[in-house]
C-alpha cells in the first residue's frame, strides 16, 4: 500500500515535472522567436535609416554635381561665350553622372560585385566608340556586401574617372577592370596599356581635378587609393580595402608617382 502510493506519487511528480519542462521550453522558444523578430525589425529600421541618410547625401550630390554642370552649361550658352564642343561635353558629362546615380539607387542588393555589372553596360559603348577593348575580370562568385547606394555611386564615379583619364591621356588599346580578394583584402583595379602617366603628364593640359576627385572618393569609401605606372607604359589605379563594409575601413593614402595631371 505505502510503496504503491509512494510510487504513484513519484510518477505524478515526474509527469508534472515533464509538463513543466515542456511548458518552459515552449515559453523559451516563443521568447527566442520574439527576440529574433525584434532583432530583424530593428535591423530593418537601421537599414532604412542608413539608406535614407545615403539617399539624402546622394540628392545633395545630385544638386551639387548635375546642378553645377547645368549652371556651367547655362554660362556657356551666353552670347559671345558659345563653344559647341564644350557644351556637348558638359551635356554628356551631366547625363553620365545622372545615369550613375540612377543605377546606384536601382541596386536591389548591397553587393559590390553585383553592382559593378550595371556599370559594365555603361562603359562598353564608350570604349567601343573609342576602339578600346574591355577586359572584364569580375569573379561572379565573389560576395562583397555592405555597399549601400552612396558607396556604390562613389565606386561608379571612381571607375568612370579612371576610364575617362585613360581614354583622354593614355591612348590605350585595352582597359582591364578587375575585382578580387587577395589575402583578405579586396582590390578593384583599373589598368590600361597606354603610354603611361609620365608621358601623359607632358601632353595633358588639365589641372589634376580628376585625380583629386579620385582621392576624395577613395577617402569617402574608406579605401586606399593606389596609382602606379609601368616601365613600358600603362597605368594602374586601384581601390584597396579590407574585406568588410567600406564604412568600417580606414581611409588610405596614395602610393606611387603623382606626376600625371589627371583631368
Amino acid at each position: 500500500g505505502l510503496a504503491a502510493a509512494f510510487l504513484a506519487r513519484n510518477v505524478q511528480l515526474f509527469r508534472s515535472s515533464a509538463q513543466i519542462n515542456r511548458l518552459l521550453n515552449a515559453r523559451l522558444a516563443e521568447r527566442e522567436d520574439e527576440l529574433t523578430r525584434t532583432h530583424e525589425q530593428l535591423r530593418q529600421v537601421e537599414r532604412a535609416q542608413v539608406l535614407s541618410a545615403e539617399r539624402h547625401r546622394m540628392m545633395q550630390d545630385m544638386h551639387d554635381g548635375v546642378g553645377g554642370q547645368l549652371a556651367a552649361l547655362l554660362s556657356m550658352s551666353r552670347p559671345g561665350q558659345t563653344d559647341p564642343e564644350r557644351m556637348l561635353q558638359a551635356v554628356a558629362d551631366g547625363l553620365t553622372d545622372l545615369r550613375l546615380i540612377i543605377d546606384s539607387l536601382n541596386q536591389i542588393d548591397d553587393d559590390l560585385a553585383l553592382a559593378l555589372g550595371s556599370l559594365r553596360g555603361r562603359l562598353q559603348p564608350l570604349l567601343d566608340a573609342a576602339g578600346v577593348s574591355l577586359n572584364w575580370r569580375i569573379d561572379s562568385r565573389l560576395s562583397l556586401p555592405g555597399f549601400g547606394p552612396d558607396a556604390i555611386l562613389q565606386v561608379y564615379r571612381f571607375v568612370q574617372e579612371a576610364v575617362s583619364n585613360a581614354l583622354r591621356h593614355g591612348r590605350p588599346h585595352s582597359i582591364t577592370i578587375a575585382l578580387e580578394q587577395i589575402d583578405g583584402v579586396t582590390e578593384l583595379r583599373i589598368e590600361d596599356d597606354g603610354i603611361g602617366f609620365g608621358l601623359a603628364a607632358r601632353s595633358a593640359t588639365s589641372g589634376g581635378v580628376g585625380l583629386r576627385a579620385m582621392h576624395e572618393r577613395a577617402e569617402r569609401l574608406g579605401a586606399q587609393f593606389v596609382r602606379e605606372g609601368g616601365e613600358d607604359g600603362g597605368t594602374l589605379v586601384m581601390l584597396r580595402w579590407p574585406a568588410r563594409r567600406p564604412s568600417q575601413t580606414d581611409a588610405g593614402t596614395e602610393t606611387g608617382s603623382d606626376s600625371m595631371d589627371a583631368g
